[in-house]
């Protein structure tokens, strides 16, 4: 996914729809699983792991950033977006997540 999204900013010009999405890093994904193995509280339960919704204009300027990108994002505001409750998640297993930045700095750059 992250090299796909990418590759969009090889355009002059990139119409975005401006819709709210859930995005969470697959290591912090690996970490939950983890957290949920090792914890009595969460036997039989079941947690929505995600990071908080993101506008996806805001992934690609940021991705914009990172490549050093000149295309030019359009966002069309549609007013979509998905939420889910991840209170649990972050009660139970004591769950940080990796901010957009540092998930897609790693992602498309590798670790540092």
């Amino acid at each position: 996914m992250t090299q796909n999204f990418a590759k969009r900013l090889d355009q002059r010009i990139l119409l975005v729809p401006d819709v709210r999405l859930p995005m969470v890093h697959a290591g912090d994904v690996a970490k939950a699983a983890i957290a949920a193995a090792e914890r009595n509280e969460s036997i039989n339960k079941a947690y929505n792991i995600t990071g908080d919704s993101v506008s996806l204009g805001d992934v690609f300027e940021l991705l914009r950033e990172l490549r050093k990108s000149s295309c030019r994002i359009l966002r069309i505001p549609i007013g979509l977006g998905r939420d889910f409750d991840n209170n649990a998640a972050y009660r139970d297993l004591q769950l940080t997540y990796r901010s957009l930045r540092e998930g897609w700095s790693e992602a498309l750059l590798g670790s540092q």
